[in-house]
């Protein structure tokens, strides 16, 4: 597949309308969209760093646990 680089997200670009930005758009930034002390905390963990693999890998990536309220809600094993 081409892509045209000047129109591509970086990944932390990408992370961000997931994370920080919706909680700026509610009005939460203060509690929600960073890992960060006293913060909510719910988050995933994947089976590999999207920040060091090639992108056009990207979609191979998995989510192996999920975490809500401190509790896992799924786990891939």
């Amino acid at each position: 597949m081409t892509y045209n680089i000047s129109e591509c997200l970086s990944v932390y670009e990408a992370f961000e309308l997931y994370t920080v930005n919706p909680a700026k758009i509610i009005g939460k930034e203060h509690v929600q969209g960073q890992i960060e002390a006293g913060f909510y905390a719910d988050f995933v963990i994947l089976n590999q760093d999207p920040f060091l693999i090639e992108i056009e890998n990207l979609h191979n990536i998995k989510v192996e646990k999920t975490i809500v309220n401190g509790k896992v809600v799924y786990s891939s094993t």
